[in-house]
């Protein structure tokens, strides 16, 4: 029996498994720095969708779902014309969590949406959120689904 041939397969076997270890730390990092460079853009509705993906969904209690970029700016558009209509997220993101994988996260927000009621008093809605997070080729993370609902532990 050649001794060759099984070193040669396992030789093979070793070096075609490329499994790479990812620093899901290092990764969480990225996405918190991400959702605080999102939270400051507020004003600019095309820079916010940039952090979409282009088939992202939302969620919001007492909504119809949301799916798709053309979707969510008009959602935007028609949010934005509300008087007084400003949403501030609290950074950073409570919790992120990484997938062993690294292409996939879910991380945790609290904040509040603020807009003026009929006779022009301010009003803010507290909520709560969890946003799915995916890697995309060039190594930057896009929000892929958020789930948002009111948060009666802030109500004030």
């Amino acid at each position: 029996m050649n001794i060759k041939f099984p070193a040669l397969i396992f030789f093979a076997a070793l070096t075609g498994c490329k499994y790479q270890k990812v620093d899901t730390k290092a990764e969480a990092e990225k996405i918190i720095q991400t959702a605080a460079e999102w939270s400051k853009v507020e004003s600019n509705k095309e820079k916010m969708l940039t952090y979409w993906a282009d088939d992202a969904i939302i969620m919001n209690r007492g909504l119809p779902t949301i799916q798709g970029k053309e979707a969510i700016r008009k959602m935007l558009d028609e949010s934005y014309k509300i008087p007084g209509f400003k949403v501030t997220w609290n950074q950073p993101p409570s919790n992120v969590y990484v997938s062993q994988s690294g292409d996939l996260a879910y991380s945790f927000f609290r904040g509040q949406i603020t807009m003026n009621d009929s006779l022009g008093k301010p009003i803010t809605i507290y909520n709560r959120a969890v946003v799915v997070w995916k890697k995309e080729a060039d190594g930057s993370w896009k929000d892929i689904i958020d789930v948002i609902n009111d948060d009666p532990l802030q109500k004030k």
